[in-house]
């Protein structure tokens, strides 16, 4: 208790100083020019070489005020995500850790910059230069010796010191995380790039691009291990210890730290994960399921046929076409439960009726089950289209006449010049059917003999397809599925956070037309906040018929399904058919409502439902938040929806205090959506 205490240091020798950066000056000054390669600075590694003599420290009060200062800087300059400088007045150490701060942010705020718009020259040089810079400043912080941990008097787990040190750490490994990245993307983009590729079409750019992506995966690799170490450290850090007025900066560095990770995490999983889906490996086979959205189904449309797609090595290897109508014949050991409001139309659950549960996953396992009973194998993957894909396919590959049909099928005539061919020219023959087994394979072969301009141009378009949900994947390769999940293109019904309202409103068209199409709709949705945070939502939906009594269009027979967050009350009902119920069921973590809507050519119909949420705003400092999550029904067009909410008086929309009423969301509905609005306590 009364022993005097004796404080040591350790003196560390002299290194070299970086030659291609300056940190003597006001600002930090960066020379980008094409710099040393990667290997070269491996081996500039920073040796601590160490004097083990122990001395006497001489004052450590003052030393002890001087380290806080110190740390105070430090811990300022690290949090690499904005440049936060303090004033540079103070001991030449802790300047210089400010300039090499400020240097490694912009190289590093650079190197993304440039690698997001696929400059992979500059990314490379700012991803080096600024993990040479965090290499700098870490060596500085070893120029301080382990005497910063002894002086600063606190346990070490909440030495600031060792903090900031793992946040400069943290920075080195995401600098290098960016450069495996771009030197793994460099060989890709070049090939991109080159002139050549003009003339390849998609069978050898798949071939080429699975082959490169297979040559880069150990950079992959490395690039995951450095960003997973910099996740690591900066988990490490706790913001309550400190200093005051950074530990938001530290927790905003935690949190963009932790999206890039996971940013970083799902392009390794594709890249490693594609070449194998692509039958680099082994043949891979997929179902290719035409949905007709004019007859509306939960995932996007009756199905039809299907096409069997067999890729090996990056090409297409086979395609055979057929329709569900024949598959499901032969079914013999069918044992698949039919849902209740199926049994209304059919006695029999076949794949044209597989997709019947609105999370993609779910009906493809329903689906896979029906293939495999039929005598179809097992598949290694699903692609689920509407007709305005493939329409999208022509329209940049350009129309496909069918000499045998006599019938030209353009961009603008694919889905309606098909239709009538089926469901009326073609009645009475052995297949209905036929044309569209018959043009599913020209359309696919002349897809994959693109070239690298029609590609392009058709890779946007599937990308817009995608974001709408007339495109849904899913794959049995684990590593892709879950890139596919993490994007949202697997049409999958999502776990929600908690306190957050949710809506998903799904059609069933069971009345045998293709009446779909013709239907106009408007929702609205409006949220009453009451002055103790509770909820109640009201929701209404306007069906207007604008088709014709002739077939294959005629009276829209509906089985609507409305998914709400889990627990919620209904209060009221208004519009659903008479002489039918409601059925109230619980689904994919939500409460569902279903019951039926029929609307006749020329007529509308309105559907009303008020409920009550189970949750109740959370205000925490007088404020809370609102959030709604809206999914949109894939092949599900002409909607315009409305999102409206309201609160009581003793709250407000805004800080001002004299909003209570805000529309969130009016316009066509195409995509999911997601909506927040911030609620204040007067």
């Amino acid at each position: 208790m009364g022993e005097s205490k004796r404080y040591y240091y350790i003196k560390k020798k002299n290194q070299p100083s970086f030659e291609d950066v300056d940190f003597r000056y006001e600002k930090p000054q960066v020379v980008l020019q094409p710099i040393f390669s990667t290997s070269k600075l491996s081996d500039k590694v920073l040796g601590n070489v160490l004097d083990m003599d122990f001395k006497t420290a001489v004052n450590p009060h003052t030393w002890l005020i001087s380290l806080r200062w110190l740390l105070f800087a430090t811990l300022a300059v690290v949090v690499y995500i904005g440049g936060y400088l303090l004033n540079s007045e103070g001991n030449y150490l802790t300047a210089d850790l400010v300039r090499k701060g400020e240097a490694a942010t912009i190289n590093l705020e650079k190197g993304a910059a440039a690698l997001s718009s696929f400059d992979m020259e500059n990314a490379l040089i700012n991803f080096r230069l600024a993990n040479r810079n965090f290499k700098s400043a870490l060596d500085s912080f070893a120029r301080l010796g382990q005497q910063n941990v002894l002086l600063a008097g606190l346990p070490l787990e909440r030495s600031q010191i060792l903090q900031a040190q793992s946040l400069v750490g943290s920075g080195q490994h995401l600098s290098q995380a960016g450069i495996d990245i771009t030197e793994a993307l460099i060989p890709l983009v070049d090939y991109w790039s080159a002139p050549d590729v003009l003339n390849d079409g998609l069978q050898n750019v798949g071939n080429k691009i699975g082959k490169l992506l297979i040559t880069s995966t150990s950079k992959i690799d490395s690039a995951l291990k450095e960003v997973a170490l910099a996740d690591q450290m900066l988990s490490n850090v706790n913001p309550n210890y400190t200093v005051a007025g950074y530990a938001e900066l530290v927790i905003n560095a935690q949190e963009k730290t932790t999206a890039f990770k996971q940013a970083l995490e799902t392009v390794g999983l594709l890249a490693k994960n594609l070449p194998p889906a692509m039958g680099f490996d082994n043949p891979q086979y997929y179902l290719l399921l035409n949905q007709n959205s004019n007859e509306a189904r939960a995932t996007g449309g009756f199905i039809g046929s299907y096409a069997l797609l067999e890729l090996y090595k990056g090409k297409l290897d086979n395609v055979f076409v057929d329709t569900t109508q024949r598959i499901d014949g032969q079914n013999l050991y069918n044992d698949q439960v039919l849902p209740k409001p199926l049994e209304e139309v059919t006695s029999y659950y076949g794949i044209r009726d597989a997709n019947w549960e609105p999370n993609f996953p779910t009906s493809v396992r329903t689906i896979q089950k029906l293939y495999e009973q039929a005598g179809g194998g097992t598949v290694d993957g699903m692609i689920a289209i509407t007709p305005d894909v493939i329409a999208d396919c022509l329209e940049v590959l350009g129309p496909v006449y069918m000499d045998e049909y006599d019938i030209n099928l353009t961009a603008t005539n694919f889905a309606s010049r098909l239709q009538k061919h089926i469901e009326i020219d073609a009645q009475g023959t052995y297949n209905p059917k036929q044309l569209l087994v018959d043009v599913t394979p020209i359309i696919v072969t002349r897809l994959f003999d693109a070239d690298s301009r029609q590609i392009n141009a058709i890779g946007k378009k599937l990308l817009q397809r995608l974001m709408t949900k007339d495109i849904l994947l899913n794959f049995s390769n684990p590593g892709l599925e879950s890139v596919i999940s993490t994007v949202g293109w697997g049409g999958e019904i999502p776990d929600i956070l908690p306190q957050t309202d949710y809506l998903y409103i799904v059609e069933s068209n069971l009345g045998g037309n293709k009446s779909s199409g013709s239907l106009v709709r408007e929702i609205s949705h409006h949220t009453l906040v009451s002055s103790n945070g509770a909820l109640l939502d009201s929701l209404k939906i306007v069906y207007s018929h604008q088709g014709t009594d002739e077939f294959p269009d005629g009276i829209n027979k509906n089985y609507l399904r409305i998914y709400l967050p889990q627990g919620s009350r209904i209060s009221k009902t208004i519009g659903y058919d008479m002489d039918t119920q409601i059925d109230i069921d619980t689904s994919d973590g939500k409460t569902v409502v279903g019951f039926w809507v029929t609307t006749s050519p020329g007529e509308s119909s309105t559907i009303e439902l008020e409920y009550i949420l189970p949750f109740r705003i959370d205000f925490d400092k007088d404020v809370g938040q609102y959030r709604l999550v809206i999914q949109k029904q894939p092949g599900i067009k002409k909607t315009l929806f409305k999102s409206q909410i309201e609160v009581s008086g003793n709250l407000s929309l805004n800080e001002r205090n004299d909003q209570e009423y805000n529309t969130l969301f009016s316009d066509q509905f195409i995509r999911d959506e997601v909506l927040t609005i911030p609620i204040y306590k007067k």
